[in-house]
């Protein structure tokens, strides 16, 4: 990506990462086949390095316990985390915890990266002293019409495989990032799961739907035609690694973004998307009461802003 020629010193997440594993696993994708299938050893793979990301709370409806979901996955075996920034923005309880395939939980012991334009967020995790994950390796976005496959858990329906191909590249509004459409299905609970090519590595991260109506009566849509299905390309993924101060920015135009041709045009102005792919969901519709993110809170608590 354009931002990985950037420095930042030897501290931080950075001076972590560069250590071991970022700059030197990353995988060019755009040289493979891009018809090549996903293997059932490939699917294995990702699945053992996903996550999902789940925030439990009290509902005032019913007092009862509930958890909403979303997606994450390893890409340092140390315990660093990769999901939406939109999964912890809109946790509703006061811790969040992940579960691997083999339903083991971890704990969430820190934010180390964030960024709300990007929609994207580093996460890291509790591990036994000495231990190590499974992690997936960082490719680059594919060109049009690659195959890719998606991990993710689509309401509820854990560790879903679904594969297609990249359709577009889009730009969000005039001066947003840029985001992959794909035409391989997720749906909420879905956000923050890996897209990857045939060889595992990741490509993209999955975000938002965005469903097509022919009709509009009276402001209420009907006929659905078809569902735009995007995901935040990795150099952006790149960037929050190398710039991790860029931290909660918001849509105003300066956060400088590396640069990927959106040869699909800009997204139509004023479309409404379905929302993301993941935070919060209750049956009861039920929400507590919260001013601020659970991680706001501990950041401030430890000093930081």
């Amino acid at each position: 990506s354009s931002g990985s020629s950037s420095s930042n010193g030897s501290g931080g997440l950075w001076g972590w990462l560069s250590g071991g594993w970022w700059g030197t696993t990353s995988v060019d994708s755009s040289s493979r086949a891009g018809d090549a299938p996903c293997m059932p050893d490939v699917v294995e793979k990702v699945r053992s390095a996903t996550l999902l990301v789940s925030s439990p709370f009290y509902c005032r409806k019913c007092n009862r316990l509930h958890t909403n979901t979303a997606t994450g996955f390893f890409i340092h075996p140390s315990g660093l985390v990769v999901t939406n920034h939109h999964v912890l923005d809109g946790a509703l309880g006061e811790t969040v915890v992940v579960m691997d395939h083999k339903g083991r939980v971890y704990v969430v012991e820190e934010v180390c990266a964030a960024n709300k334009t990007f929609d994207l967020a580093i996460i890291r995790v509790g591990l036994e002293k000495g231990e190590r994950v499974n992690a997936l390796e960082i490719g680059t976005p594919p060109p049009q019409g690659a195959a890719i496959g998606v991990m993710s858990h689509p309401d509820g329906n854990l560790f879903t495989f679904t594969e297609g191909r990249v359709s577009r590249y889009f730009r969000r509004g005039h001066r947003g990032p840029v985001a992959m459409a794909l035409t391989a299905d997720f749906a909420r609970g879905s956000s923050g799961g890996p897209v990857f090519d045939s060889s595992g590595a990741v490509v993209g991260v999955v975000e938002s739907t965005r469903t097509i109506y022919y009709d509009r009566h009276g402001g209420v849509p009907s006929n659905v035609q078809m569902v735009i299905k995007a995901a935040i390309p990795t150099p952006y993924l790149d960037y929050l690694v190398i710039h991790p101060s860029d931290q909660h920015s918001g849509n105003d135009g300066n956060t400088h973004h590396p640069t990927i041709t959106a040869e699909g045009g800009a997204e139509p102005a004023g479309e409404p998307t379905d929302g993301c792919c993941g935070g919060p969901q209750c049956g009861h519709h039920g929400q507590p009461e919260r001013k601020r993110p659970w991680w706001w809170t501990r950041r401030k608590a430890r000093g930081r802003r």
